[in-house]
């Protein structure tokens, strides 16, 4: 199995760093969200505790419930310096994108996506720039290496992916795209 692994494009190591730092700044508010509704929830449950538990019990109990705290915050931290990228198998993408989307659609998009070849409708340049409220995993885009990845299903659904090398990009998934309509073809024919 050929697999070919491509880097996001940030158009500089400056962009890079700033799209970095919005990712962890944005995040840190999603998680600061999280932490508070966590607090709100924890400190419910410790009040009612309170009377039924000694407080050896309890303290055990609090270390236990600020351990999860910092484990769910690591949780959503560290994506933001995680390496992006999307990988290319025979069958499918798998897109790299560790970010959250303002969108409350597409909230998780970004974690891990997997593409199937098979669903790939086409794979082409943005022809405007005006993508505001679209789920682009970069903060500060470089619209010279920005492709969109179309699917074709009942949603139709678009991944916008910056990547190095956009050209050899399109020209990869395009041979995949061919080989697996042929293999497909090849089934049928030998069903019929």
């Amino acid at each position: 199995m050929i697999i070919k692994t491509f880097h996001f494009s940030y158009g500089s190591n400056f962009k890079k760093v700033i799209s970095k730092i919005v990712s962890f700044i944005y995040n840190t508010m999603v998680c600061m969200f999280i932490l508070f509704i966590y607090s709100l929830i924890i400190a419910t449950i410790n009040y009612k505790l309170k009377y039924q538990i000694n407080d050896i019990n309890l303290n055990i109990i609090k270390i236990f419930e600020i351990c999860l705290g910092v484990a769910i915050s690591i949780y959503i931290l560290i994506p933001s310096f995680l390496p992006q990228k999307v990988v290319i198998s025979e069958k499918i993408v798998k897109v790299y994108r560790h970010c959250l989307f303002l969108n409350p659609f597409m909230i998780f998009r970004g974690f891990n996506d997997t593409i199937l070849i098979s669903q790939i409708k086409d794979v082409y340049r943005p022809i405007n720039k005006d993508k505001f409220l679209k789920p682009i995993p970069v903060n500060v885009i470089d619209w010279n290496n920005m492709l969109i990845i179309e699917i074709n299903n009942s949603l139709n659904t678009e991944y916008y992916i910056p990547v190095e090398n956009s050209n050899e990009f399109i020209d990869k998934v395009n041979k995949r795209i061919e080989m697996v309509n042929s293999e497909n073809q090849n089934i049928r024919t030998d069903n019929n």
